[in-house]
């Protein structure tokens, strides 16, 4: 999902949906952020933004294969 130049925003219910597009748990996305679970419930719930980027990240998630995205996680939460 390419975005806008300039839009860089990603909102809590957007993170939540990319989120679980990629089928990750708010544990697993916490961890490739480098994050707790409860932060990224807070993300989602709207009590703080995102960080900026989130949407790159996102992007990037998005061109990998499963394969390639459960190796990172596999390197992130050991």
């Amino acid at each position: 999902m390419a975005r806008q130049p300039g839009h860089c925003a990603v909102t809590g219910e957007e993170f939540k949906r990319r989120r679980e597009s990629l089928r990750l748990t708010q544990h697993q996305i916490g961890a490739l952020f480098g994050v707790t679970r409860n932060t990224v419930q807070n993300w989602e719930a709207g009590l703080f933004k995102p960080p900026h980027v989130a949407h790159y990240a996102f992007d990037a998630w998005d061109q990998m294969s499963n394969w390639e995205l459960n190796d990172v996680l596999a390197h992130q939460c050991s």
